[in-house]
């Protein structure tokens, strides 16, 4: 968590060192980032722990764990991906699986980074601002699906 919140101080602040700016850092609302942040890091203690209770031995843990991972990780890839097809996200996916798929915690963090993303290619596209509270709940489109992934992360991390 430390080396994120200072990766995003840097390349807000700074810049990358090869002067390449990150637009979804630059762009996005830095507190809108911090609350994902934070969502996210307290619901991946909080899964670890649920981990830790169903399995006895360590090893089982992190292989399950490892397994759990990798395996959301290249379905969320290929699945909310752009240069991969983009299911999640195209038009004839209703608003409802999509949030259904929000459940799953890996695929929520895969779709706050494809909201994030989005706002800040329109942003530099388009010359205005990226992902603002304002566009939290729905945005003026009603489209953005970032007040569904804070609000699954929120209820999530306690349970």
């Amino acid at each position: 968590l430390l080396f994120l919140a200072v990766f995003y101080i840097c390349a807000s602040t700074f810049g990358l060192p090869s002067g390449y700016s990150i637009s979804v850092v630059t762009s996005n609302s830095g507190s809108v980032q911090a609350v994902y942040a934070f969502l996210v890091a307290n619901n991946t203690i909080a899964f670890s722990f649920l981990f830790s209770t169903i399995f006895g031995r360590t090893r089982t843990v992190q292989l399950c764990s490892t397994l759990w991972v990798v395996g959301l990780t290249l379905v969320g890839w290929a699945c909310w991906d752009v240069r991969s097809g983009n299911v999640f996200n195209m038009s004839t996916v209703s608003l409802h699986v999509k949030n259904l798929i929000t459940a799953f915690p890996l695929w929520a963090q895969f779709r706050a980074w494809m909201e994030l993303n989005e706002y800040a290619a329109k942003a530099q596209r388009l010359g205005l601002s990226g992902m603002r509270w304002s566009d939290v709940g729905g945005g003026s489109d009603g489209r953005c699906g970032m007040g569904a992934v804070l609000l699954f992360l929120a209820v999530e991390w306690p349970v």
